[in-house]
């Protein structure tokens, strides 16, 4: 019996295990100075090392894409789980297939794999103008600031509504997007990353202000932006998030004036 329910739900395996792989090597990512330094096996350790630490080069870009990479899988793919969940009802009526559950999320994926190289490339160009620093962090309390403050604008904005309203009802998302032709999951993975996409992107930007490699950082706003797109609560989370980011604007734009920088 158990042997059969793992093979109905291999598809749900594939996923959880392609998240937590990812959380795996983000921990490595985030660990990989202390590895080198302890001599762990050091080609291994400089090599996860070196992905985290910033370059100016254009040869860095690989790494730093991959770095990226890991962390959108890590912090979105459960964000979308709602998703795949309604999905997973319409295989369950004949409607869906379970390789279509798996071109939804190779099109979901693309998406954020396109923003992953726009941050990577980001991120070289930041470090070249010496704005940020070792973790990832801009260097101007300033800066971090005016980050935070447009993220948090943007919480109220009608594009961010608009997204969540699509990533919230995913049933009618179905039925709107929808296709008799084949393979179509695909594109429509692709519509739902770019719908996840604006929803999160200005959140995903403050990994510049709470840093690239920090992990508390990351399990926070994975939580926040997997709440924000549940039905029954993601409308009681979105503005008290728009307003915490407001007030920590604040704080930020406060500290020359108190002496912290």
């Amino acid at each position: 019996m158990n042997s059969f329910y793992l093979f109905r739900n291999h598809h749900w395996l594939a996923l959880y295990a392609l998240i937590l792989v990812s959380w795996f090597f983000i921990f490595l990512l985030a660990q990989g100075t202390r590895l080198f330094d302890m001599g762990i096996e050091s080609t291994f350790g400089e090599f996860w090392a070196s992905i985290c630490q910033p370059k100016s080069n254009l040869t860095d870009l690989p790494r730093f894409f991959l770095m990226w990479s890991l962390m959108s899988l890590g912090m979105m793919l459960p964000t979308v789980v709602p998703t795949l969940g309604t999905y997973d009802d319409l295989i369950k009526g004949k409607i869906g297939s379970r390789a279509g559950f798996y071109r939804l999320i190779m099109g979901f994926c693309f998406i954020w794999f396109l923003f992953s190289a726009i941050c990577a490339a980001l991120q070289i160009g930041l470090v070249r103008l010496s704005l940020i620093n070792f973790d990832g962090v801009f260097q101007n309390s300033f800066i971090s600031g005016v980050i935070l403050l447009f993220a948090a604008i943007y919480q109220f904005s009608s594009i961010k509504n608009a997204c969540l309203s699509k990533c919230r009802s995913p049933m009618s998302f179905f039925l709107e997007y929808g296709s008799a032709s084949k393979s179509y999951e695909f594109n429509l993975g692709l519509r739902i990353g770019l719908f996840c996409l604006g929803c999160c992107w200005a959140l995903m930007l403050l990994a510049f202000v709470g840093g690239t490699m920090n992990l508390f950082f990351m399990a926070i706003a994975m939580l926040l932006m997997t709440f924000e797109k549940l039905p029954d609560i993601g409308r009681f989370v979105t503005k008290p998030i728009g307003i915490i980011l407001f007030g920590s604007s604040l704080v930020y734009f406060l500290i020359p004036f108190l002496g912290l920088t």
